[in-house]
């Protein structure tokens, strides 16, 4: 998962950095959620997003989350 995390992070502009950091933030929040915060509207933030592969990135956090949850649950 980090060396992921790296090559994709190692890509981002700083706008799709700031974007990025709100939508993997675990409140799993909406375009509409955080075009306020970045002063842009839903459309500029899904442009950012898609340009950084937002969308992958988040499944994948979510399932290594999920395989890690499952590990810890297994070793009580």
């Amino acid at each position: 998962m980090a060396r992921l995390l790296f090559e994709r992070t190692s890509r981002w502009t700083q706008p799709q950095a700031e974007a990025m950091a709100l939508y993997l933030h675990p409140d799993n929040r909406t375009l509409n959620d955080i075009a306020p915060t970045l002063g842009i509207s839903p459309q500029a933030v899904n442009y950012r997003l898609g340009g950084g592969g937002a969308t992958r990135l988040r499944m994948d956090l979510q399932l290594w989350e999920e395989e890690k949850v499952r590990e810890l649950e297994a070793a009580q």
